[in-house]
């Protein structure tokens, strides 16, 4: 799989170019089999095509693909993104709460605290946007106390990038729902 990666993997987002090469990648992953090559490989398809429609189906596969996995981060992560291309390419607020709540509960059966945060703070952006302010500030808080509280850690590099990420879009979010209800301090 990383071999194939490095083919497309210097196309930005939506770029059409690298999906030739992806479906290399695909085809590699369905010949010998390789459940987790190809939800990666899935996974790129989504963020490489332009087309929203192809998104959808591109993470339709995704969830196929992690189900016969069995894995439950895997399947939390297929769940999440199938709520990330609602939300960021539909503007579909409602089905993406759906499959962030899918996400969250799958990702309850897992050893993974960053990806059960990355989750409440989708959920939490949602709310804010559904009017759900009040809900939505109580995901912000908790995301914040989690990614601070990593932030204190000794971190591989792409970790402290990731929680630092979380901490200032959670701010960000936290910021906005408190300018809702006018509490500028």
């Amino acid at each position: 799989y990383d071999d194939l990666k490095k083919e497309y993997s210097h196309f930005p987002e939506n770029d059409a170019q690298a999906l030739p090469f992806i479906a290399k990648s695909i085809a590699s992953a369905k010949k010998t089999d390789d459940h987790i090559h190809l939800l990666h490989a899935y996974e790129d398809a989504a963020f490489s095509s332009p087309d929203r429609l192809q998104k959808l189906k591109y993470a339709d596969s995704c969830i196929q693909t992690a189900q016969k996995t069995q894995d439950a981060t895997l399947l939390s992560m297929a769940y999440l993104g199938k709520g990330i291309v609602y939300y960021f390419n539909f503007r579909k607020f409602e089905p993406a709460l759906q499959y962030y709540l899918l996400a969250a509960k799958s990702a309850e059966k897992t050893q993974n605290p960053y990806l059960q945060y990355k989750i409440k703070y989708q959920i939490g952006v949602v709310k804010s946007y559904t009017g759900y302010t009040k809900d939505a500030l109580t995901y912000f808080e908790e995301c914040l106390q989690f990614f601070e509280k990593n932030l204190q850690k000794n971190l591989h590099p792409h970790e402290r990038y990731n929680n630092t990420r979380g901490y200032l879009n959670t701010l960000h979010q936290m910021s906005i729902c408190e300018r809702q209800f006018k509490q500028y301090e």
